[in-house]
């Protein structure tokens, strides 16, 4: 199984199930509004006010017999997983694999997050921390996909390779210093 959480809410956002047994309310939450308008919605990601972790949430509509809206269902989906597969790529010493939102944001761990930290770029983490621009990042939000050499958002020349994923939502780019 890779959701982490599985939820119910009401429609004021109160959680009247959650198998982590989370007590907290999602009125506020963008995929609570879209599935409470009668909407199956993947969000962006987020961080889960039930675990603290990085996730998607995939929500749905609940409907009564008479088909009106009385809840939401929704399954969170940590990143984790994702980062497991990402950093099977990260190759050599400057391989980096990551993902980011259609505006540049990480959503996934950067390897050289000491790094960042130490560059005062982040506080604590990569994720929906770092927002950062390369020609890679621009020509996967701009729906391209390819390669090229140019300087990767740690300013260092890289080889590097990006594509969108996910009806156009995330960018997912593998970048490796050219002198290595």
């Amino acid at each position: 199984n890779s959701f982490e959480t599985y939820i119910v809410g009401d429609l004021d956002g109160n959680l009247v199930y959650a198998t982590d047994n989370a007590k907290v309310n999602i009125k506020d939450r963008e995929y609570f509004k879209r599935a409470t308008a009668g909407e199956l919605f993947i969000s962006e990601p987020l961080i889960s006010r039930g675990t603290g972790h990085v996730i998607v949430v995939i929500a749905a509509p609940i409907r009564n017999d008479s088909n009106r809206i009385v809840g939401i269902a929704a399954g969170m989906l940590p990143t984790n997983n994702i980062i497991q597969q990402l950093s099977l790529l990260q190759t050599g010493a400057t391989a980096d694999s990551y993902m980011v939102t259609r505006e540049g944001i990480f959503f996934t761990p950067s390897r050289f997050e000491t790094e960042l930290k130490e560059a005062g770029r982040i506080n604590e983490r990569t994720e929906l921390e770092l927002k950062a621009e390369s020609f890679g990042i621009q020509q996967a939000i701009q729906g391209k996909t390819g390669a090229s050499v140019y300087k990767n958002y740690l300013g260092r020349e890289s080889f590097g390779a990006y594509g969108w994923i996910e009806k156009g939502k995330w960018c997912i780019l593998w970048e490796q210093d050219t002198s290595e």
